[in-house]
């Protein structure tokens, strides 16, 4: 009979458990407006358009990220996009060799890179072809 009454307490607090919870993600969803909604969307689904350029497959490739804070020393948003877009091609291109992101940081270092020569720091690190981009301003 003991039994029976804590079973009875446990399902109320569970079924209390259940209603909190969507009842918790509708407020937020309230109070953040639909931008949330479609942000949320966005890092769910994210772009399904095909590339434009399919000359990566089967290929070695660096990937390098700069911008003109980058110029004046170690730029963590920089290396954050080069490692993002690097993971995002090494899951999307078949075949493909991705250079890791440190190990062109360490030759940027180790080489004094000026940061306008691209096939430069390809050839320092045995890349068959390189992924530039260029940030101006953020």
């Amino acid at each position: 009979m003991i039994h029976s009454k804590l079973r009875m307490c446990s399902t109320r607090a569970f079924n209390s458990r259940n209603l909190l919870l969507p009842a918790l993600a509708l407020l937020i969803l309230a109070v953040t407006g639909c931008g949330a909604m479609t942000n949320l969307m966005y890092v769910i689904k994210g772009h399904k358009i095909p590339a434009a350029y399919d000359g990566l497959e089967g290929r070695k490739v660096a990937v390098i990220c700069v911008s003109d804070a980058s110029a004046y020393g170690p730029d963590t948003l920089t290396y954050t996009i080069a490692n993002t877009v690097s993971l995002k091609l090494g899951m999307m291109v078949d075949d493909i060799e991705i250079i890791p992101p440190i190990e062109i940081e360490q030759w940027k270092d180790n080489n004094g890179w000026d940061e306008r020569n691209y096939l430069e720091i390809g050839r320092g690190v045995g890349a068959e072809s390189v992924l530039a981009i260029e940030i101006a301003s953020y």
